[in-house]
């Protein structure tokens, strides 16, 4: 037993892990650059006429050429896995060579390369240089400052970190940190609406003051949050007419408590000479003009409708042992049975209904959701159908009415209001198809008067 415990644990740390550790230990040794993600603080990329250089302070990443912004985490840190991912293919010239002129550096594109990174890794600092490709197209010649030679590298790795400008950079559109804001307005045209968070619930403080959706609320905090320019029109602007930011056609601003972390996102013209034309826009505090997509505008221009609470019709099924639908052609009575297990119908006469349908009608009642407000409070009965109602629903929790609700169309549209809410809803057209009570019906056996059942079960004709 001990020999075999011997002979597996050899096997294990070495046949397996040891394959692993060897196995890593090739790879590594045919890496150009041998680059540990985190110990790079800094990055300057020279292509063309074009210098971008990066630093790292912390966590984050920031240009500082040829602007000062913040850089794109992801970019950069992709960057730089890819350059430590390098392989050296092969040596195409040494530093014997290129001295004894047997290898010159203008014939490999490495005299005047166009393409050149400089990687900082504390107060060392390594220079890589990209010239041409091979003839067949499958590496790229370089050269490394940890190396006097010419090299060859695959040639994808080129593309992959030959970035640029807009590339690198920070293109959210707006930062800040979403469980600190408290507060959020969207202004456009003569509409105003403002969302805030009260004792850690969102809602609506204007136009009207009332429950919100909060997960639409949620969701549209998060897509300012994500969103990104899809190009940089100028660095600095301070004519801005010409884009239509003086007076924005939509602006929306975050709050996150502290007013110096205020932001206003300013929505101006749309850029012609495409089919989905997308907007100039701007960021408050930042003299930069750029465009954002016609989604993203579709996205946050939000009506109160939009971000209000839409199931206000639901209520407490529970208990419910009475129910009334009015329909203007007929009206439906069920009474729920004294042991609670079934329902009876009291009209139409010679009916049943299915436990499991007046469950289905209580649940469609709860997810019915307002698409619109039509009105805060009910002045007018008669512009929303509600004079001649297409359905009145009554339930009843003893002799307490638990809800009542009133349907009503007109011009078209179809208009609900609930007992627990003064607004009028406009809701779906289909609704009174969904409430409409399926009802079973039974007639009771009739004996035909000349005929009467034999104790055998069959029938006698009388004489």
């Amino acid at each position: 037993m001990l020999l075999l415990a011997v002979l597996v644990g050899f096997v294990y740390f070495y046949e397996i892990r040891g394959a692993d550790e060897r196995y890593r230990a090739r790879v590594e040794a045919g890496r150009l650059l041998h680059l540990e993600e985190n110990a790079v603080s800094g990055l300057t990329v020279h292509r063309g006429d074009t210098t971008i250089v990066m630093r790292k302070s912390g966590d984050t990443w920031r240009i500082l050429q040829p602007v000062a912004t913040g850089g794109d985490h992801g970019e950069i840190v992709g960057l730089i896995r890819t350059l430590g991912s390098m392989d050296l293919e092969r040596v195409v010239a040494d530093s014997v060579r290129i001295a004894g002129g047997q290898a010159r550096l203008s014939d490999f594109g490495l005299e005047r390369p166009n393409l050149a990174l400089e990687i900082a890794r504390g107060d060392r600092v390594d220079s890589l240089f990209w010239g041409d490709r091979s003839p067949t197209g499958r590496y790229g010649y370089v050269r490394w400052s940890g190396h006097p030679g010419i090299l060859a590298v695959g040639a994808p790795f080129r593309l992959r970190v030959e970035k640029g400008l807009f590339q690198l950079r920070d293109k959210r559109v707006a930062e800040f940190n979403p469980d600190t804001v408290r507060k959020v307005e969207i202004a456009g045209g003569d509409t105003r609406v403002v969302v805030e968070k009260l004792a850690e619930a969102w809602r609506l403080t204007f136009p009207v003051n009332d429950r919100t959706d909060e997960g639409e609320v949620l969701k549209l905090i998060n897509r300012l949050r994500t969103a990104e320019f899809t190009r940089v029109v100028a660095e600095a602007s301070r004519e801005r007419v010409q884009y239509g930011l003086e007076n924005p056609t939509l602006t929306i601003t975050v709050f996150e408590g502290d007013p110096e972390r205020t932001k206003t996102i300013m929505i101006g013209h749309r850029k012609d000479g495409s089919r989905f034309p997308p907007f100039f826009a701007a960021v408050s505090a930042s003299p930069m003009v750029f465009l954002v997509d016609s989604t993203f505008v579709v996205d946050i221009r939000k009506t109160a409708s939009d971000l209000r609470y839409k199931r206000i019709f639901a209520f407490d099924a529970a208990g419910v042992d009475r129910l009334k639908l009015a329909y203007r052609d007929r009206v439906v009575e069920c009474i729920r049975d004294k042991a609670g297990d079934t329902w009876q119908v009291l009209q139409p006469k010679l009916h049943i209904v299915l436990e499991h349908r007046i469950r289905h009608f209580f649940r469609t009642i709860e997810l019915l959701e307002a698409d619109d407000f039509a009105a805060e409070d009910l002045k007018s009965p008669e512009a929303f159908g509600f004079d001649r109602p297409a359905l009145e629903v009554t339930a009843w929790r003893g002799v307490v009415v638990a809800q009542r609700l009133i349907i009503g169309e007109r011009d078209g549209k179809v208009y609900a209001r609930g007992q627990h809410r003064p607004q009028v809803a406009r809701i779906d057209h289909k609704v009174l198809t969904k409430l409409k009570l399926e009802l079973v019906s039974v007639r009771p056996e009739v004996a035909r008067p000349d005929t009467i059942k034999s104790p055998r079960g069959g029938a006698v004709r009388m004489r």
